[in-house]
C-alpha cells in the first residue's frame, strides 16, 4: 500500500506499507495529522513518486500517534507537469507525473489481452487537454481502471471537468507521451483545489466532454494493411505512419549482433566509454548493462523482400521470455555474431506484424522497417517458398550454432517446427516503441 506524508514544512514523501502488515494500518486516515516514529528509510533513485530522494517504509515496529494539536498542514500537494516537460520523461521511469487539464474524451472499459499471457486485464482510456494545443491519453489499468470507469460512469457531455491525475508513468505511444496509470494513481477533481480552480479561471479550452464508446484503443488510431511492395514505395512528410505487413521470416542477418545494451530504465543504446557504459537518458555510468534484442529479419512475401527489425518485447514473445532472458544471460560468453538456435527457429515462421514507418523510411527511403506489434502468426503457408531451400537455409544457421556451442536438441520435421498443419496462434499485443536505437 502507498501513501503519501506531507507535513508542516510543505515537504511531502512516499511512504509504502507490505501487504502483510496493511491490515494492522488500516486506520490511517487522509487528512488526518499523525506522529510517526521508528521506520526504515531508503534511498529512491527509479520509479520514485514524489521529488523526495527518499522513502519511508513502515514496519511491525513503527509507532504511529495521531497529533491532536492545532498544527497547520495542506491536505494536498501536486507537483504538475506540463507537456513540454512530459515529453523529456517519455520512458524515462526516474519519478512518475502530477499531470492537471481538461478531460476532453472518456473511453470504454474492456478487456485488454496481457503480452504473453492467457489473461485480460481490465482498461481504461481518458483524454485530457493539458493547454491550448496539446491533449495526453492516460490509461488505467485493473481495479485503477474499474475504480475511475465508475467514477466517470454519470458524466454527460454537457459536464465541464477539470482534473488532476497523479503518479503516472510517461511512455510513448507513435511518438507522442501518454500516461500510465501505476499503483499510487489518484484522480483529483474539486474546484476547491487551488491548481483546478487556477486552471478554470484561466484556460479557454472546450468546455465539453465527448464520450466514446468502442473505441478505446488510443481512440481509433487505425493502421493500413500493406505489402512488401507497397511499404517500400512509402513516402510521406508525416515523421511517423503505422502499417501492417504479411510476410514470411527467411533469414536472420547474422553479419552483425542480434542483442545490444541499455540501462534497466530505457530502451537507449548505451555509449560505451572505455571499459564502461554511459546512459545519456540517465547521464549516469551503468555499472551492470541489460542486454535487450535487436534482431534484423529477411522478410518476404509475393511482391517482394526487405528487412524488418524485431526488439526485446517482440522476440521474446515469439520465443518465449524465459528462452529470451536465459539466451540474453549467456550472451557474454558466446561470440555476438553466432546467432542463436532458438532465433534460428523462427525462420520459417509467417507473421502479421504492425510496423512503425519512421522517417528514417518515409524521407529517405531506408529499408529496415521495425516491427511494433505482432498482430498474429500466419499457419497453412501462403507463402509458398521451395521447402529444400528453407531446409537449406535453417540447417545452415543451425550448423553455424551447433560448431560454436555444444546444443543436445532433437531436430523435428520442418513441417512441425514451423508450424504446418497446426493450430493457429493469435496474438493481441499493446504496441511496444522500444525503437531508440
Amino acid at each position: 500500500m502507498d501513501i503519501i506524508l506531507l507535513d508542516e514544512h510543505d515537504d511531502h514523501i512516499h511512504a509504502t506499507i507490505p501487504i502483510y502488515l496493511a491490515s494492522d494500518f488500516e486506520y490511517l486516515t487522509v487528512g488526518k495529522v499523525y506522529n510517526i516514529s521508528n521506520f526504515k528509510v531508503e534511498r529512491k533513485k527509479l520509479h520514485k513518486v514524489v521529488s523526495h530522494d527518499y522513502m519511508i517504509h513502515l514496519t511491525s515496529d513503527t509507532s504511529i500517534q495521531e497529533n491532536m494539536s492545532s498544527v497547520q498542514i495542506r491536505n494536498h500537494k501536486f507537483e504538475i507537469v506540463q507537456f513540454e516537460e512530459l515529453t523529456k520523461r517519455q520512458d524515462s521511469f526516474i519519478q512518475s507525473s502530477d499531470v492537471l487539464g481538461r478531460l476532453v474524451r472518456i473511453g470504454e472499459l474492456v478487456d485488454q489481452e496481457v503480452k504473453g499471457k492467457q489473461k485480460t486485464v481490465k482498461k481504461l482510456v481518458l483524454r485530457i487537454q493539458m493547454n491550448r494545443n496539446k491533449q495526453v491519453n492516460a490509461t488505467f489499468w485493473g481495479e485503477k481502471a474499474i475504480e475511475t470507469s465508475s467514477e466517470f460512469s454519470n458524466c454527460k457531455s454537457s459536464d465541464s471537468m477539470v482534473i488532476i491525475i497523479t503518479s503516472n508513468n510517461v511512455k510513448t505511444y507513435r511518438g507522442e507521451p501518454t500516461l500510465s496509470s501505476t499503483s499510487a494513481t489518484k484522480i483529483y477533481t474539486s474546484p476547491d483545489i487551488e491548481e483546478i480552480a487556477s486552471f478554470m479561471k484561466g484556460e479557454q479550452l472546450s468546455k465539453e466532454v465527448q464520450l466514446i464508446r468502442g473505441e478505446n484503443e488510443n481512440f481509433n488510431m487505425k493502421a493500413e494493411t500493406m505489402t512488401i511492395e507497397e511499404v517500400k514505395r512509402q513516402r510521406s512528410k508525416v515523421t511517423e505512419l503505422y502499417v501492417v505487413c504479411k510476410v514470411k521470416i527467411m533469414s536472420i542477418n547474422s553479419s552483425g549482433s542480434w542483442h545490444y545494451n541499455t540501462c534497466y530504465s530505457h530502451y537507449v543504446k548505451l555509449e560505451k566509454s572505455g571499459t564502461q557504459y554511459y546512459c545519456e537518458r540517465c547521464k549516469e555510468f551503468v555499472t551492470t548493462p541489460y542486454r535487450r534484442f535487436k534482431v534484423h529479419v529477411r522478410v518476404e512475401d509475393n511482391t517482394g523482400s526487405t528487412t524488418f527489425v524485431l526488439f526485446d518485447s517482440i522476440v521474446k514473445n515469439i520465443i518465449g521470455k524465459d528462452n529470451g532472458e536465459r539466451i540474453l544471460n549467456e550472451a557474454s560468453s558466446t561470440n555476438e555474431k553466432i546467432v542463436p538456435i532458438e532465433l534460428c527457429e523462427i525462420v520459417g515462421r509467417s507473421f502479421t506484424f504492425k510496423l512503425k514507418l519512421t522517417n528514417y523510411n518515409l524521407a529517405s527511403g531506408n529499408e529496415n522497417f521495425t516491427v511494433s506489434s505482432i498482430c498474429h502468426e500466419e499457419y497453412g503457408d501462403n507463402f509458398r517458398h521451395d521447402e529444400g531451400n528453407l531446409s537449406n537455409d535453417i540447417s545452415t544457421h543451425k550448423d553455424e550454432v551447433d560448431n560454436n556451442k555444444e546444443v543436445n536438441m532433437k531436430r523435428k520435421s520442418i513441417d512441425n517446427e514451423f508450424g504446418i498443419n497446426k493450430r493457429p496462434r493469435k496474438y493481441c499485443y499493446v504496441d511496444d516503441d522500444e525503437d531508440e536505437v
